[in-house]
């Protein structure tokens, strides 16, 4: 019986060899969203590590590579993302307020819930370069879990000389401990058809 099995083992043994060096010959495959990337220098595993040519995957995501020789360093700078950037200035153009009550309102809706993105879209060019490293460096999420917004009321102060709407925003906060108030006067001035906050300040 032992005689018999050995052919088989040997056979065995053979084929898982010639298995093995064929597996490792086959290239290493780059695959990017389904897709076979195409590389200059293929990818090669080395102490059970994969190491891959940075350029080539960096490019594939629209960001620009370069070795900088005074640092000695592999520069990556990310690109921008137009399709983002025009689904971004689709909702912005959707969200634009009418009229400046309605500019107010949106603000203070998007106060309540804690959307940095929203309260962003309803903000005059200027302000937003004002507030854009503030309300990224929070990730576009404004406040936590408490205090909270459980009401508002809106007052309309008057016109300015120069054409702008001046509110008052009452806001009650809560916690689980209670409630406090706190003020808020929001300027709003007309940009073409549209109407944005051009200042938010107690």
């Amino acid at each position: 019986m032992k005689r018999k099995l050995l052919p088989i083992i040997a056979i065995f043994l053979i084929s898982a060899g010639i298995f093995t060096i064929a597996y490792a010959a086959s290239p290493i495959k780059i695959i990017l969203d389904g897709r076979e990337l195409k590389v200059d220098v293929p990818p090669q595993k080395v102490n059970d590590r994969v190491l891959v040519p940075i350029r080539a995957i960096s490019e594939a995501f629209g960001a620009d590579v370069s070795w900088d020789e005074k640092n000695n360093a592999v520069r990556i700078e990310s690109g921008p993302d137009e399709s983002m950037e025009f689904r971004i200035n689709q909702l912005e153009r959707a969200l634009a307020p009418k009229d400046p009550m309605e500019a107010v309102t949106t603000w203070v809706e998007a106060v309540k819930d804690r959307s940095g993105a929203v309260q962003y879209a309803v903000m005059s060019p200027e302000l937003k370069k004002v507030k854009y490293s503030e309300l990224a460096g929070m990730h576009w999420v404004t406040g936590v879990s408490s205090p909270w917004v459980d009401s508002y009321k809106i007052t309309e102060l008057g016109r300015g000389e120069d054409g702008s709407y001046r509110y008052k925003v009452d806001i009650l906060w809560m916690t689980s401990a209670g409630s406090s108030t706190g003020e808020e006067y929001v300027t709003v001035k007309k940009y073409d058809e549209n109407f944005f906050i051009s200042s938010i300040g107690r």
